[in-house]
């Protein structure tokens, strides 16, 4: 998932912001303001966050958070749709000590009642993220939990349930 991003102007001066997440009646979780830099122009003409990013979040001393270009960090967006009035929940499997997890929901009603996501930026030294996700309400066949990898190339591997259950049940046989 992409975020669309939204110019300010402030004398003179443009700054690139998106809103991420929403909670009830459409308010954003967060507004992150981003470096121009690592926005892309999508097909319509609009500047896109695309993920994953070679950019590092921080929070200022003012609490205001900001994205900007760092070599060696990569941020993912790990992203849970939550099922037909239902819900998803997101656990990192794999995130290393000093990465900055910045948590957010996605109402898919004013009020949340047909349905809310769960979802985070993680803003690390570069490497893979694994995290496990599950989801309830009505899936039309959608899988109800799983396990994905992601890699900094921007590929996403995603294990199945079954494959997870045996892996679990195979360490747990050799310990």
């Amino acid at each position: 998932m992409n975020f669309e991003a939204k110019p300010k102007q402030v004398e003179g001066a443009t700054f690139w912001y998106v809103d991420v997440g929403s909670g009830a009646y459409g308010r954003p979780c967060h507004r992150l303001w981003v470096s121009e830099s690592l926005l892309r122009v999508s097909a319509r003409g609009k500047r896109e966050l695309v993920f994953p990013v070679r950019g590092r979040i921080i929070r200022t001393e003012k609490n205001n958070l900001v994205m900007r270009p760092a070599d060696g960090y990569i941020t993912y967006n790990v992203y849970c749709p939550c099922g037909y009035r239902g819900s998803s929940k997101v656990r990192l499997i794999n995130p290393p000590s000093d990465a900055f997890v910045l948590e957010y929901t996605v109402y898919s009603s004013p009020a949340g009642n047909l349905g809310v996501s769960h979802g985070c930026l993680v803003s690390m030294r570069v490497g893979i993220l694994k995290y496990e996700w599950s989801r309830s309400g009505r899936l039309y066949g959608a899988q109800p939990a799983g396990v994905t990898i992601l890699y900094p190339d921007g590929r996403e591997e995603d294990v199945p349930v079954k494959d997870v259950e045996s892996i679990q049940d195979l360490k747990d046989a050799l310990r």
